[in-house]
């Protein structure tokens, strides 16, 4: 079934990326993945992810096993057609091991920290939920 697109309103963006950020306060990598369409392409800088389950082994599965519980907070965010940029916080606990590094038990804080996200789909956010990402 292919999803209908719509161009979001900035109070349905807003939204979208407040509920993507809080899936990761856990540990359910289900609900995380939830946002990922399944040809996601996902520019980290270890790499290029393709596909979602890629992302999952190399991405969400090793963060939420090393900082679950972990806080995002909005800062500021501005959408175009076909373009998120935001800026976070993040706030964590290293409780689980994570890049070959033991659990530290170590509080840490990123307060300035900022994405731009390209939507690969023409209009925006899929009605599925899911989302198109690509970073440049």
């Amino acid at each position: 079934m292919q999803a209908t697109a719509f161009q979001a309103a900035p109070e349905d963006v807003r939204a979208f990326i407040q509920e993507y950020f809080d899936a990761w306060k856990g540990t359910d990598e289900q609900r995380i993945l939830g946002y990922y369409s399944n040809d996601v392409v996902l520019h980290l800088p270890t790499g290029t992810l393709n596909g979602k389950s890629a992302v999952r082994d190399n991405f969400v599965r090793p963060f939420i096993s090393g900082f679950p519980g972990n806080v995002h907070t909005i800062q500021n965010l501005a959408h175009a057609r076909n373009l998120v940029a935001v800026e976070w916080s993040f706030e964590a606990t290293h409780t689980g091991s994570f890049a070959n590094v033991a659990a530290t038990h170590n509080g840490f804080a990123c307060p300035d920290a900022r994405s731009t996200n390209t939507i690969s789909q023409p209009e925006s956010f899929r009605r599925d939920g899911s989302i198109l990402i690509s970073r440049p």
